[in-house]
């Protein structure tokens, strides 16, 4: 997903792929992190907080959740640094990775 992804782009994404999360990449195409459903849910509750309690879902988010909720494109969404692994690697190998 391009890092100008508009929060819909990524939304349709998600459900057009089948997928919980999807990498997001640069102009050159490079990664430069992560974006999940779990990423997005912030924002998404604060769009719907207007039909609830009003104040109560920021005050429960946590400081990053609420930048995260400010975002409008998928860069201000990432997890970061994201990890990758050369193809020709193993799982195992791709997975000792995510433990350090």
């Amino acid at each position: 997903m391009r890092a100008d992804a508009s929060f819909k782009e990524m939304a349709a994404g998600l459900r057009e792929h089948h997928v919980t999360a999807f990498p997001v990449v640069d102009d050159d195409g490079m990664v430069i992190g992560v974006v999940s459903e779990a990423d997005m849910l912030p924002k998404k509750a604060l769009e719907e907080e207007a039909s609830g309690i009003p104040g109560l879902v920021p005050g429960i988010l946590q400081r990053r959740d609420q930048e995260k909720a400010g975002a409008v494109v998928a860069a201000g969404l990432t997890t970061r640094p994201a990890v990758t692994v050369m193809p020709a690697r193993t799982r195992r190998s791709a997975g000792r990775s995510l433990m350090r």
